[in-house]
């Protein structure tokens, strides 16, 4: 669900195509460590790809050192040292290019890319996948091309692009199906199921999501399946369906329990935790919450994208209970952040932090905040999220005084989010422009608009089922909305 966010919160492959000479201690040293790596042993997986960076010059391989040497680089990217990560890739390159290993060259190249996915260098990233794909088409290596590929559509979600992300990604599963190669389908439908997701195309991206889960269960591959479970849930939450998407979580951590992927289960606890203060049950989310901070704070642990992320849910959720102080001392801290990048977490911060601001006799800051926010999420090209910002500025609106701003504003919300199905932003917004047109004199329009609201509101209860429903409606926030 985040973009990427980490977050969307689960990363594709890191580099694909590679060259597989390995042998004894070293094949033990490389799958131990890829191992660790996925249960989000870090430190345990840098040991044991150093230990394989050992042997490969010791026998003075150079692919096996190439391949070492991006092992690692691909662990100071999820422990979010870049510069490390970029020396490491780099390094790489040089040897590949010196020993002319044109295959390792693209991986290299792409390594390199991957290492820039999550900074301000998104240029860079292009720069180092166009001069692999100009390598694999020269070399006329049609494999690796299509792994450059694989990761040019992760990389033009980064750049927001997500049409085009779609359509390279299409391409690539089509390739890698006919070629029976599923690991690199299973890549490909990571990128489709994220771009489906952030335009809208939710129904699409619920099928692309299970068809990634049954690869997974084919294979056996447990890692697999508790990602592809944590990504039909993103949809899910997308879409408002919180009782459906907290099913997909809890499988999503209960495989990532069972397989020691400790990475993954934290953020399922994160996603668990969100779905279930939507629905009301606030207790469970706290401790939710609490499991994943002890993963995020744990020694070693390096995932610094983790904690934000906690930090920002539990705001959210303190404003869903009213809790004024306690939302903004939570987010304080996110938005203080140095060169924060401009990101789904960067928008839903300033949308807390707004609001409070609002709902506290500060409107005029708390509108500004939440435009700003509004502004920030529009050229993400982020369907869900941009309605999200948008009816939190249609309600700081309404608390500021400038009703018939907030009553077009939810309107256009309610339209929006009717016609993709998400009742939940529909009724809520429904509701607000009619209690906005009520105080303008429009009781005609008031009226209709109410009417739509109940519509709404009953297709959420009958999507949800009466038990999830009425817990839904002791939160503070929609107890207060009559």
């Amino acid at each position: 669900r985040r973009s990427q966010q980490a977050a969307e919160k689960c990363e594709p492959t890191q580099y694909q195509c590679r060259t597989r000479r390995c042998g004894g201690r070293h094949q033990v040293a490389e799958k131990r460590g890829l191992m660790f790596r996925e249960s989000g042993k870090y430190p345990d997986a840098q040991k044991q790809f150093q230990t394989t960076l050992d042997l490969a010059r010791t026998q003075k391989n150079p692919s096996l050192e190439v391949t070492a040497l991006l092992d690692q680089s691909s662990v100071d990217i999820l422990i979010s040292q870049p510069d490390d990560a970029k020396a490491k890739a780099q390094q790489a390159l040089d040897l590949a290019t010196k020993n002319d290993l044109k295959p390792l060259v693209i991986t290299a190249y792409i390594g390199l890319a991957r290492t820039q996915f999550n900074r301000e260098h998104l240029s860079d990233a292009e720069e180092y996948l166009n001069r692999a794909a100009t390598i694999a088409q020269t070399q006329e290596l049609r494999n690796s091309e299509q792994y450059v590929a694989i990761n040019l559509a992760a990389l033009r979600l980064q750049q927001a692009r997500p049409e085009e992300a779609l359509q390279i990604a299409q391409s690539t599963k089509e390739y890698f199906a006919n070629e029976h190669v599923a690991s690199s389908v299973v890549s490909s439908l990571v990128t489709i199921i994220r771009a489906q997701r952030q335009l809208g195309k939710f129904e699409d991206a619920l099928i692309s999501g299970r068809e990634r889960l049954d690869i997974a269960t084919v294979a056996d591959n447990r890692y697999e399946i508790s990602f592809s479970h944590g990504e039909i849930g993103s949809v899910l939450v997308a879409l408002e369906r919180y009782p459906e998407a907290l099913v997909e979580y809890t499988a999503m951590y209960d495989q990532a329990t069972a397989g020691e992927f400790k990475r993954n289960a934290a953020w399922a606890q994160v996603n668990r935790g969100e779905v279930l203060w939507h629905l009301g049950r606030y207790a469970e989310a706290e401790t939710a919450f609490t499991e994943a901070d002890q993963f995020a704070n744990a020694t070693g642990a390096g995932d610094t994208s983790l904690a934000p992320e906690v930090v920002r849910c539990r705001a959210e959720m303190a404003l869903s209970q009213q809790q004024w102080p306690q939302a903004r001392d939570l987010i304080r801290p996110i938005l203080a952040r140095p060169n924060a990048p401009v990101d789904e977490l960067l928008v839903r911060s300033q949308l807390v932090s707004g609001l409070v601001q609002a709902n506290n006799g500060a409107a005029a800051a708390g509108i500004a905040e939440c435009q700003s926010a509004v502004n920030h999420a529009l050229p993400m090209n982020n369907r869900a999220l941009i309605l999200h910002a948008k009816l939190s500025l249609a309600q700081a609106l309404s608390l500021g005084g400038k009703i018939r701003d907030a009553a077009d504003l939810a309107r256009s919300v309610a339209e929006d989010a009717a016609g993709i199905k998400c009742y939940e932003t529909a009724w809520r917004a429904w509701f607000l422009a009619s209690i906005a047109n009520a105080k303008t004199g429009d009781q005609g329009r008031a009226d209709a608009q109410r009417a739509s609201s109940n519509a709404a509101l009953n297709q959420l209860r009958q999507q949800w089922g009466d038990t999830a429903f009425a817990e839904y409606r002791t939160r503070p926030d929609i107890s207060n909305l009559k």
